[in-house]
C-alpha cells in the first residue's frame, strides 16, 4: 500500500485526459521550481540610526531563493529547448549543454552571460505563472539551534556557513501553504540540512514533493530559478534590503518582473522556530528523491576535483543530463558512499561509458548488489568506443 506522499507523486507522474478521438494525452501539469544560493556582501547592511560601530566594513551573508512555477510544465521544457537555441543563436554562440545552470552559462559566455540571461527568461515569460523571491537576513546576535538536543548558539555568519543549503525546504514550506493549486509538483535542486521543524511539516502536507540531484542541469524550473538568482547576484547594489534585492529582476526582466512575489523571511520568532534545526541528524529525504535517478559511474586515476571542470563539459556529462531531462529525471555522480541504500534497480540506471567505470560495475557486483540497469555510451547516443577499448567483461554485459 502506498504512503500519501507516494500516492500524491504518482498522481501527478501519470495525469490524463481523453480526446475526442480516443487517444490518451498527458494533461496540463502545474509545477514550481526552487533554487538557493547565501548572498555574500562587504558592508551591505543598513546600519541602525546613530549606530557608528555598524558603519565599519564587515562581512555580509544572507541567504537567497528562487522559485519559478508554470502551469504547464510540458510546454515550459518544450519552449526552454526552443529558446536556449534561438538565444545561442542570437549570440552567435554555441549552445554545448542541453540545461544551463548559471555558473555553466557564466564559464562559457563570460561577460556575455550578463545578456544572454535577461533575453532568455525573458523569452519564456508567457510561460511562467509566478515568479517569488526569498530573502532571510538575520538580524539578531546569535541564532540557537539544536534545542532537541545539545543546543547550541551561533554567530548568524557562522550558522549560515554550517547550513548552506537551509532555506530551500523552508521557501518550499511556505509556498506549499499559500498555493492554491491542486495536484502541483514541488520541484527543489538537491540540498543538505539538518532537520527542523520546517521539513517534517512540509512532509506532512501530502504535496508532490521532487528533489532533483544537479537540479539546475537537467531541470528547466530549477535550471531558470537559478539564472534569476545568478542576475541578483551580479546587479544587486548598495544597502541589502528588499528594494536592492527586486532591483535587478525590474531592470533585467521586466516582463517576468510581473508575476514578482517577495517573501522577506526570518523575521518573526514563528519562522525562525519553522527554520532552525533542532537535532544534528538529517533530513530523510530518500523517499522525495526524483526517479530515475542516473547514477553517473566516475572513477577517475587521479582527483575528482582537478578533473571535474573538463568532466563537466564532456559529451558523456552532457549527454547523461540530457537523457535525464528527457525522462523527467536526474543525475548524480556516483561516489559509491550511500547510493546502493536508495537506488532503486527498477527505475534507476549505472551510466558506465569506459573500461575503467566497467570495472567498478564489475567490482559492485561480486560485492553482491543487485544493481539498476546498466546504460553505455551507446545508449546515450555517442560515438562507441576504439577497437580495444569497447569490449565489456562479462560481469559488465550481463
Amino acid at each position: 500500500m502506498l504512503h500519501k506522499a507516494e500516492e500524491v507523486r504518482a498522481l501527478i507522474s501519470f495525469i490524463f485526459f481523453v480526446r475526442k478521438d480516443g487517444r490518451l494525452v498527458q494533461s496540463r501539469l502545474c509545477a514550481t521550481g526552487f533554487d538557493g544560493i547565501v548572498l555574500e556582501r562587504e558592508n551591505r547592511a543598513q546600519p541602525r540610526e546613530g549606530d557608528l560601530a555598524e558603519q565599519r566594513p564587515r562581512k555580509y551573508k544572507a541567504y537567497l531563493c528562487a522559485s519559478v512555477t508554470t502551469e504547464d510544465e510540458v510546454a515550459l521544457k518544450s519552449a526552454y529547448d526552443e529558446e536556449m537555441d534561438k538565444t545561442f543563436s542570437k549570440l552567435r554562440s554555441e549552445r554545448r549543454k542541453r540545461i544551463y545552470k548559471a555558473a555553466h552559462l557564466a564559464k562559457q559566455l563570460k561577460e556575455g552571460v550578463d545578456e544572454f540571461i535577461p533575453i532568455f527568461c525573458e523569452s519564456l515569460s508567457d510561460h511562467i505563472a509566478e515568479l517569488h523571491i526569498y530573502f532571510c537576513y538575520f538580524d539578531r546576535p546569535f541564532v540557537a539551534a539544536y534545542g532537541r538536543g545539545h543546543g547550541e548558539r551561533f554567530h548568524p555568519r557562522d550558522f549560515i556557513d554550517k547550513n548552506q543549503d537551509l532555506l530551500l525546504h523552508v521557501c518550499a514550506l511556505l509556498y506549499a501553504k499559500e498555493s492554491e493549486r491542486s495536484e502541483e509538483a514541488i520541484q527543489m535542486d538537491h540540498f543538505e540540512s539538518h532537520t527542523t521543524p520546517a521539513w517534517r511539516t512540509l512532509t506532512k502536507l501530502g504535496c508532490g514533493l521532487q528533489i532533483y540531484y544537479s537540479g539546475g542541469e537537467c531541470n528547466a524550473l530549477v535550471s531558470l530559478a537559478d539564472q534569476v538568482l545568478r542576475i541578483i547576484e551580479l546587479h544587486q547594489y548598495g544597502w541589502v534590503d528588499p528594494t536592492s534585492i527586486l532591483r535587478p529582476i525590474r531592470e533585467h526582466l521586466p516582463q517576468v518582473s510581473k508575476k514578482l512575489k517577495f517573501n522577506d523571511v526570518g523575521k518573526s520568532d514563528e519562522d525562525m522556530n519553522l527554520l532552525t534545526p533542532d537535532l544534528e541528524l538529517g533530513i530523510a529525504k530518500e523517499s522525495y528523491l526524483k526517479h530515475p535517478i542516473f547514477f553517473l559511474l566516475w572513477n577517475p586515476s587521479h582527483p575528482r576535483k582537478d578533473s571535474r571542470p573538463a568532466f563537466e563539459w564532456s559529451p558523456v556529462y552532457n549527454a547523461t543530463m540530457s537523457k535525464a531531462f528527457d525522462a523527467d529525471g536526474c543525475v548524480k555522480t556516483f561516489a559509491g558512499v550511500e547510493e546502493h541504500i536508495f537506488w532503486d534497480k527498477n527505475r534507476d540506471y549505472l551510466v558506465s561509458w569506459s573500461p575503467m567505470e566497467d570495472q567498478l560495475v564489475v567490482e559492485l557486483r561480486q560485492m553482491g548488489f543487485d544493481l539498476p540497469a546498466i546504460l553505455t555510451e551507446k545508449d546515450l547516443g555517442l560515438v562507441a568506443r576504439p577497437a580495444g577499448l569497447s569490449e565489456r567483461s562479462a560481469g559488465a554485459q550481463n
